[in-house]
């Protein structure tokens, strides 16, 4: 009974040093300090790993892994959200709260409602209508507009999210003197924040520089071509030669303008077919996925001015980049086959619809550094790019650009040009 009297006192004692030894530390620590320490860490999930050739039940395993790793992702990145908040409203003047932001903007919730449904969507990538918390959701998108601003406005943190080079936001990079993108200026500030991130060892993923660098839309930033080819040029740097790859990604869809995009594929019939079939027609190519909603939202519009304008010469061609399916290969596709079906009947698309398999959309996109679908352009009669994205997805600017030009081609016929 004595021992473990001596015991419990000597384990007291220990805990009272301890803590004594603490407070000496927190008592250096300002309270931002200390609440700093309480910021949430990211859930060590492990990842069950398919072996080469596994069986049904080592893939549920796998499926279930990733379930639950999606699941504790979403979890932690709304408890770190909601964790910043607190700390910029109470530390208003503390500069960490912008590495906070660059942390949330980099983890992303998704505000599934459900989230195992909403895992399971992730996961499985066929189904393209989950229900989210729309409330939470723009909550946080009016916060996070008046974060961002102030932000932009301070000199003391440069965070990778705002050097995305999003046509949304192509407003804020035009040059006020020359209604211009400062793509030299722009240029800096990646150099400068890829610096920064090496001399904190953290490595930067290759796919960022396409979305940091890689201008397509240049007639929404006010470039002409000689702006893009000094840029190209200034992409050419021997200290980074990360930047080469967007800058051949460039040099290739430039040359969308000169030589017609080659794409042939199997229509969703059966038959072949060939871009440059459709030579001599004001064409339309749509890449877009069954489980991507904003591709799906762009087709009515395509169908009512594909209706106007088909007997002037105008057609569309649908691209669907099928998914890589790793078990029940066959089974899968033929579901997915009757989803994009059921897509393209409910539209109304009378128009070509070829499929893209993994393969064939890996070579197509990384040939130009596309990051995901939708990707639409607008093609002459001789097959060569007149426009990319930018207007034609925003509503009224597919028929805005058509009319344009066959007003244009019904003048040069006038004029006997």
């Amino acid at each position: 009974m004595k021992t473990l009297t001596f015991i419990t006192a000597f384990i007291c004692l220990t805990l009272l040093g301890v803590r004594a030894q603490q407070d000496t530390v927190n008592k250096k620590k300002t309270e931002a300090d200390i609440y700093w320490d309480t910021m949430p860490k990211s859930f060590q999930i492990s990842t069950y790993k398919l072996p080469d050739n596994y069986t049904l039940q080592e893939f549920l395993l796998y499926k279930e892994s990733r379930i639950k790793a999606y699941i504790n992702g979403e979890m932690y990145s709304r408890l770190l959200r909601e964790w910043g908040i607190q700390f910029w409203k109470r530390f208003p003047e503390d500069p960490r709260k912008f590495e906070w932001l660059n942390s949330t903007l980099l983890y992303q919730p998704t505000y599934f409602n459900n989230l195992r449904e909403g895992a399971i969507a992730k996961m499985e990538k066929d189904q393209f209508v989950v229900a989210l918390d729309t409330i939470a959701k723009n909550e946080w998108k009016t916060i996070a507009d008046q974060y961002i601003r102030e932000i932009m406005d301070s000199s003391r943190y440069l965070g990778a999210y705002h050097l995305e080079l999003s046509p949304d936001d192509r407003h804020k990079w035009r040059n006020a003197e020359r209604d211009k993108f400062d793509y030299k200026d722009h240029l800096r500030k990646v150099i400068a924040y890829i610096e920064y991130e090496r001399k904190r060892k953290e490595p930067v993923q290759e796919k960022s520089y396409n979305q940091w660098l890689n201008i397509y839309e240049r007639k929404d930033f006010g470039l002409d071509d000689k702006d893009i080819r000094s840029y190209i040029s200034l992409l050419r740097d021997p200290d980074f030669p990360e930047f080469d790859r967007v800058a051949q990604n460039m040099e290739n869809f430039l040359k969308l303008e000169l030589e017609p995009l080659q794409l042939k594929a199997n229509t969703i019939k059966g038959e072949k077919i060939e871009l440059k079939q459709l030579k001599g027609k004001m064409v339309l190519v749509d890449f877009w996925g069954k489980g991507c909603s904003s591709c799906i939202a762009l087709m009515p519009e395509m169908k009512v001015v594909y209706e106007k304008y088909k007997d002037k010469g105008f057609e569309v061609l649908s691209a669907c980049v099928r998914y890589d399916y790793k078990i029940n290969k066959q089974r899968a596709e033929k579901a997915e086959l009757e989803v994009i079906k059921k897509i393209s009947d409910k539209i109304g698309a009378d128009w070509p619809l070829v499929l893209l398999n993994g393969e064939q959309a890996r070579m197509l996109f990384e040939k130009y550094g596309w990051q995901g679908v939708p990707q639409v352009l607008l093609l002459d009669e001789e097959g060569k790019l007149i426009h990319f994205n930018g207007e034609l997805r925003v509503k009224g600017g597919l028929e805005k650009l058509i009319k344009q030009h066959f007003d244009r081609k019904s003048i040069e016929n006038k004029s006997g040009k």
